[in-house]
């Protein structure tokens, strides 16, 4: 067993004899005033990450509160409103396309209709009809009527073209099934019951071992 005189303190320049070590880096010695430092250093750094444990608790309350604010959520939000502006965009594109035609081609059907219009009237005021003119008369009516809501040279169409993207969700069951090895959560600790031990923590090899914030330093005296 290697004797205190044949280590030194891990600090350079140091000279003073290690009387501790880091149960995380057993090979690294120190003395008792650079161990403090090397502890308060592992505190600080320890402490922000329990704040930082605070601040992502902080936002799991929120989306407790309000599950849409999650990242899935919006990307779902996301793809819904590139997908509205997309066919927007093709809407208004395909309106002004066709305007032109519609305000030339209206006009072409009252003029038919004012044709028709004034054969009617004639033959009202003479009296002098039958009932095949008004058959006649009915059915010239509507075909200015489809022919009005259908022009025979403009047609509006829709392809299967994949123009917007489809959007998906899959779901692992193995994630949710609390049975399932891959369950992250299965072994995690609540410190709010009194009954489960928490699971990989350190376990206290020496009684007299002292702890700060569940940094664990050992006492070289009792190995070297």
């Amino acid at each position: 067993m290697a004797t205190a005189t044949n280590r030194v303190c891990c600090i350079e320049n140091c000279k003073i004899k290690p009387t501790l070590m880091c149960l995380g880096c057993p090979e690294i010695l120190y003395c008792s005033s650079h161990h403090k430092q090397h502890r308060d250093h592992l505190n600080v750094k320890l402490l922000k990450v329990a704040d930082n444990c605070n601040q992502f608790l902080e936002e799991i309350q929120i989306l407790i509160h309000d599950p849409q604010q999650h990242t899935l959520m919006k990307t779902i939000d996301e793809w819904e409103i590139q997908s509205i502006e997309k066919i927007r965009r093709l809407a208004h594109e395909t309106r002004e396309e066709l305007l032109p035609y519609i305000k030339n081609f209206i006009p072409r059907v009252e003029m038919q209709l004012t044709s028709l219009n004034t054969e009617v009237r004639q033959n009202l005021d003479d009296c002098d009809f039958m009932d095949t003119d008004i058959d006649n008369w009915t059915e010239e009516l509507q075909k200015l009527k489809a022919l009005l809501k259908g022009p025979p040279d403009i047609t509006v169409r829709q392809d299967s073209t994949k123009f917007i993207s489809m959007i998906y969700s899959h779901i692992e069951d193995s994630f949710f099934n609390p049975s399932s090895p891959e369950c992250y959560l299965e072994d995690q600790y609540d410190p709010r019951s009194q009954e489960q031990q928490p699971r990989n923590y350190y376990e206290n090899p020496n009684e007299n071992a002292p702890y700060r914030y569940g940094l664990k330093f050992r006492d070289l005296n009792n190995v070297l």
